[in-house]
């Protein structure tokens, strides 16, 4: 199986944001589902990371928009229509 491919963008820094881009081989599958850990390792508190993400959005590697939708507080589930390769979006 490839690797998700993940390209980093901090195109206004001083708004302390990164813009994410990841690409994601679905191998097939109708359906991708991506999730964030809420824990940092050696931690035993809870951080919630996910609800500083904003503006999720996928698209096929075509650039036609796919469906996206969260299913639990650090999930998201991608309908891939097909697509090899899902390119999931963020900031």
């Amino acid at each position: 199986m490839d690797p998700i491919r993940y390209t980093l963008s901090f195109t206004a820094p001083h708004t302390h944001y990164v813009e994410v881009r990841a690409e994601v081989p679905t191998s097939g599958r109708r359906e991708v589902v991506l999730m964030m850990a809420v824990w940092t390792p050696g931690s035993y508190l809870i951080r919630e990371y996910e609800r500083h993400v904003e503006n999720v959005a996928a698209t096929g590697v075509d650039g036609a928009l796919l469906s996206v939708s969260k299913t639990a507080k650090n999930r998201w589930a991608i309908e891939t229509a097909g697509a090899a390769t899902v390119v999931l979006t963020s900031r």
